[in-house]
This record gives C-alpha cells, structure tokens and sequence, in this order.
C-alpha cells in the first residue's frame, strides 16, 4: 500500500506541522511580553533586539523600518519594516518550567491587549526566520505581511514564500478582548514533491483553542498537484480528504486531528485491484514537542476485489517519528500483521527497538 501509506502520512504530517508553525506563532502573538517588545521595536531605531518570551527566546538582527505618528488619525503609521534575520529558540520544557508550581503551568490569557495607539503596518519583510525546537529547526524566507490593530482588533495577513512544506498564507481576524475570538484561513502549496499539494483550511476558535476545518480532493492522475481544497464542481465520485482539528495555545499544546479519506479507489494502490476504501485517522496528543502522540486508523464500508477488509492500526509519534506501530489488515482468509517502531535506539536500548516487523498469512490470495 505505498500510495495509500504516502497520501495519510503526507496528510497527517503535513497538517500536523503546518497547525504547529501557525500555533506556535499566533500564542506567541497575544503574550504581554511580545506586545511590550513591539512597542520597543517601535520607539527606537535598534537594529537588533533580543527578549525572553517566557517560553521562547526572540533574537531580531538587521532592523530598518519607517515609522511615522499620524498627528490626523492620531495612529501610528509604519510604512515599512525591515529584517534580515528573526530566531525563535523554544526552551527546554524542562527550563521553561523551572521553579514553576503545578497550577502554574498553564499561562492566563490577558483581559485585552493594551494598543496606546492604532498601529498599520503596510509592508513588512523578514528575510529568513529560523525556529527552533527541541532537537529539530525549521527555516522560513521572505516572509511579507501587514498588520492592523486597535483597542478592538487585530488582522495580520502572511505570506511565507518559502519554507519546508512550500508556500504558506495566512489571514486572520482577532477580537481584542478575552477569549480573543479568532476567524481566518490558511493555505499550504507544495508543488516540488512526490505528492504535489495544495491545501486550505478555515479557522475559527479563540486563542485557548483553535480550529481548524478543510475538505479536499485527491486525484492521483491530476496535474499539477493531486491534493487540492474541494470544488464547486466536485463529481461525488472523487475521493474525498476530510479534515478537522482542534489545537490548544496553552500549557502543552493539546491537539486533535481527525481525517476522514472516503471513498478511495483501490485501483489508486494498485492497478488490478478492485474496490474502494473508507478510512478514519485520529492523532490525539501535544504539539509542544518531546511528548508522545497517539494515532488510531480504522476502516470501515471498506472492500477490496469483492471482499470485506479489516483494518485497524496503533501508533505512537514521538517528534513526529514513529516510535511504535501496531496494524492488523484481513481480507476473507488473507491476514497481515505488522509491529515495532522507527525511532533510532539509545544506548539502553535494543536495536530490535528500530525495526518493523512483519508477518503475512495469505491462504486465498
């Protein structure tokens, strides 16, 4: 099954660290500390600036911007900003937690976020962004935006051109006030892979957890890309990606990710075979990085070459590695079993640990 293990790790994974970069950088977003750090930003002319964000260090290198007050609007008017270079090194959980007690893990959000004045940003550039966490980076360049914020709002729309699952966008809308409702999109195109993409998903929730909703289409055949967002003309044949999630912006980052591939052509597997498959992953666990994440695949109204299949699959991802793995698949007399883990053995460890191990029984194949 190459293509179809391909199509929900590219999903799953894609989704997953997609939902990350865009939570970690909207939970960043709202903390009293970021907006203090803007305000120095604005008041003076550094060209580079460090801050502890808590739970996050911010490092900003080669700043030029243009900044005006509107003495008319009585706003504050920026017409351009300028880096060259953004890092956002995540602490250890560990040191970010240090002489924290229990109940106070979970950080409150603010009742708003105190803008003095109206800020617009018309044009804003960061050359490269590097964001590092745990044992793992990941590097964004040329990224655009625009921000606009008051006493009632806030909108940001973002434009990353290049980062390691291809361009990403984004436009949101957030209410000023606790809980901070939140409305938006977000987009994700990847053109330079073995399965070319594009993806779009609404978003809605508020800043203690946000949601995330999109329906897509998988084409194998279609050029350029054969994951695209569901459309108009949609022929109710295709086979369908459905996709919801929930992800928390406090403490440990809680997520649920729920996909649904429905209506499968097993021909998309393989060219002889006949039949089509319906099948429900759920990934349950936190994004914050060094926990583990549960994942369940199960199908159901589920045939190939005539027959009823069973299939039904444990996982556990650490980092997004699999770290263990358990899957049963049946099809009439023909049974497939497979378990173990991918994850680099340490020296305590068996090497047996790094190995998937498999055994088929195929009486009437």
């Amino acid at each position: 099954m190459v293509t179809l293990s391909k199509l929900l790790k590219t999903t799953l994974l894609h989704w997953l660290r997609v939902s990350l970069v865009f939570s970690l950088s909207v939970s960043l977003m709202i903390t009293p500390q970021v907006v203090l750090a803007a305000n120095v930003l604005v008041a003076s002319n550094m060209r580079t600036f460090e801050m502890d964000l808590g739970n996050a260090f911010l490092r900003i290198e080669g700043i030029d911007a243009n900044i005006n007050l509107n003495i008319n609007t009585g706003s504050l008017d920026i017409s351009r900003f300028h880096a060259k270079q953004a890092t956002l090194r995540f602490k250890p959980q560990a040191d970010s937690q240090i002489n924290d007690k229990p109940e106070a893990k979970v950080s409150a959000l603010p009742a708003k976020i105190d803008i003095p004045l109206p800020i617009q940003l018309q044009q804003g550039l960061i050359d490269e962004l590097v964001i590092e966490q745990a044992t793992s980076s990941q590097v964004f360049k040329q990224i655009s935006f625009h921000l606009q914020a008051n006493q009632q709002s806030l909108q940001l729309a973002l434009k990353i051109a290049e980062s390691p699952w291809g361009t990403l966008e984004t436009a949101v809308k957030l209410d000023n006030q606790k809980p901070f409702a939140l409305n938006g999109w977000v987009t994700a195109q990847q053109s330079q892979s073995n399965t070319p993409y594009q993806l779009k998903a609404t978003l809605g929730g508020d800043l203690a957890q946000v949601t995330l909703n999109a329906r897509h289409v998988y084409r194998p055949l279609a050029l350029p890309y054969v994951i695209t967002p569901e459309e108009a003309a949609y022929t109710g044949e295709d086979t369908m990606i459905v996709i919801a999630a929930q992800i928390g912006l406090q403490d440990q980052m809680p997520a649920r990710l729920n996909i649904e591939v429905q209506q499968l052509n097993a021909a998309y597997i393989h060219p002889q075979m006949l039949g089509e498959l319906n099948l429900n992953l759920l990934a349950e666990g936190p994004l914050s990085g060094g926990q583990p994440m549960q994942v369940q695949v199960n199908a159901h109204d589920s045939q190939l070459q005539q027959q009823p299949l069973t299939l039904t699959a444990n996982a556990t991802l650490l980092d997004f590695n699999l770290a263990a793995l358990t899957l049963h698949a049946q099809v009439a007399n023909n049974h497939f079993d497979m378990e173990g883990g991918l994850i680099a053995p340490s020296a305590s460890q068996n090497a047996v640990q790094n190995t998937l191990r498999w055994r088929a029984d195929l009486q009437n194949l």
